[in-house]
């Protein structure tokens, strides 16, 4: 009985090892990495993004504020009055997200916390949040059927990495190592935020069988839609000023 037990376990240990390795060949090909020159317009983003109008299909977004101040930019679009709907949602209220991903072909999922400064609580304010916040808009678009969920994860999440070869081009290989994420004491809950995130994505994607990619983009230019500047630009502006 005890080899048989053991031989049992054995077995089991090897379809483990092969769903991780079916889960992990998956990965490398739904990981978008930061690519070497932009994609052409009409292609898929890979580490480089765009904006367009909402044209020929509704679209639907979740702000957490819909104060018309916030959002007047989205409703200037075009087509936005009868393309566009709004709904007020919070990732970590998993209701409000389910309400807003609620009859969707494909999910978007852009938010996540940043801070040029230092928070009371970070694993709990910067960390905890991208992880929890993730995971429910995930089990929202798999209870919906969405055919496909889109992650806009980092570049954080794959060059802080001490193994990679040096000279060697970062591709979707390469994830950010915990412990190098936190030497740095100012930036690091953004840093594990993004990694620990994407790295929750995928094991979900592996135990649903969802659709999911991730996009990691480095610093994005262009033409600002809202009337704030994003705290990346910020940081930019402050380095390119000499700072």
């Amino acid at each position: 009985l005890s080899t048989l037990a053991a031989r049992k376990l054995g077995s089991r240990s090897k379809e483990r090892e092969r769903e991780r390795e079916t889960a992990w060949k998956r990965r490398r090909r739904q990981r978008r990495a930061p690519c070497a020159s932009p994609a052409p317009a009409d292609s898929s983003p890979r580490g480089w993004s765009s904006s367009s109008s909402p044209r020929t299909t509704t679209s639907s977004t979740a702000p957490r504020d819909l104060g018309e101040g916030k959002n007047a930019h989205l409703k200037a679009l075009e087509n936005a009055g009868e393309r566009l709907r709004l709904f007020k949602a919070d990732v970590l209220d998993y209701g409000s997200v389910a309400a807003a991903i609620a009859g969707c072909d494909g999910v978007f999922h852009v938010a996540s916390p940043v801070t040029s400064g230092r928070p009371t609580n970070p694993e709990v304010d910067i960390i905890a949040t991208a992880v929890t916040g993730t995971l429910n808009v995930l089990r929202a678009s798999h209870e919906a059927k969405v055919k496909r969920v889109v992650v806009v994860s980092s570049v954080v999440a794959v060059f802080n990495n001490p193994n990679w070869p040096t000279g060697e081009p970062f591709n979707e290989d390469s994830w950010s190592d915990e412990e190098t994420c936190r030497k740095n004491e100012e930036w690091y809950p953004y840093y594990l935020s993004n990694t620990l995130a994407e790295r929750e994505a995928f094991e979900y994607a592996a135990k649903t069988g969802m659709d999911i990619v991730t996009i990691c983009p480095a610093l994005i230019i262009g033409p600002l839609m809202q009337p704030t500047v994003p705290t990346s630009i910020e940081v930019f502006f402050h380095i390119i000023k000499g700072g």
